[in-house]
């Protein structure tokens, strides 16, 4: 797992998970996302000269070649993702917020053969200056009761039921084509405490994955979940 939680509530759980590779809780540092995705970057390249070596086309190919010594599948999930795509400020921010871009639409493409998955939420989508490419690629998209502006943007033709909908309510579109409406549902904190330690109890025997939790400008180590240690 690597999180991005741009409103700095929603993903604090989640640190010392031993699934958890970075955790990122803070939007005033754009450098500190674009380092996250370098390094999701980096393992896709890594990944795709092990398909050539190997003679595979993907992750699952691979993985049957080596049952003992499989790779796992990377989940980004980054909320309030529009934080990644704003209009930047100066030049500087300019040329990582580019950077940025250009690193979700290879991932958005390419990634999911290198088992490298992306799961973007956003409560404002119309005016954000995402690229096309991204948006063409989700191939799996729920949208909840929204402006018209924003749903149309995601998918065509979608404002129609998207606008009525219940609260909780979600149309759910799989290659932008109409699967149907779903009931969203909503954890408690005590139900996310729950499965949360229920993962970790499941991962007592593996290994974590170095987990990372950056805040501002200062980075934390998280090798031991109940001690949060400053990286100098």
């Amino acid at each position: 797992l690597y999180l991005m939680d741009f409103k700095g509530v929603e993903f604090n759980a989640y640190r010392g998970l031993k699934h958890t590779k970075a955790v990122l809780v803070d939007s005033s540092d754009p450098q500190m996302t674009l380092e996250v995705l370098r390094e999701l970057f980096e393992e896709d390249k890594r990944r795709r000269k092990l398909w050539i070596s190997e003679s595979v086309k993907s992750i699952d190919g691979y993985n049957e070649k080596h049952p003992d010594n499989r790779l796992p599948q990377i989940v980004f999930v980054a909320d309030e993702c529009q934080v990644m795509f704003k209009q930047p400020s100066n030049d500087s921010e300019r040329i990582i917020l580019k950077e940025i871009s250009d690193i979700l639409v290879h991932i958005a493409k390419i990634g999911r053969s290198q088992g490298i998955h992306m799961l973007l939420a956003t409560q404002q989508l119309g005016e954000v200056n995402i690229h096309n490419d991204i948006l063409e690629n989700l191939t799996e998209c729920f949208i909840l009761r929204s402006a018209p502006r924003d749903s149309e943007r995601l998918v065509l033709e979608s404002s129609g039921r998207t606008e009525k909908q219940d609260t909780g309510v979600a149309c759910y579109y799989h290659q932008k084509k109409l699967q149907g409406q779903v009931q969203t549902f909503y954890a408690t904190d005590d139900e996310q405490k729950e499965a949360l330690a229920d993962a970790q109890k499941k991962a007592s025997d593996l290994p974590g994955n170095g987990e990372h939790y950056f805040s501002g400008s200062a980075e934390f180590s998280l090798s031991d979940a109940s001690e949060i240690q400053l990286v100098e």
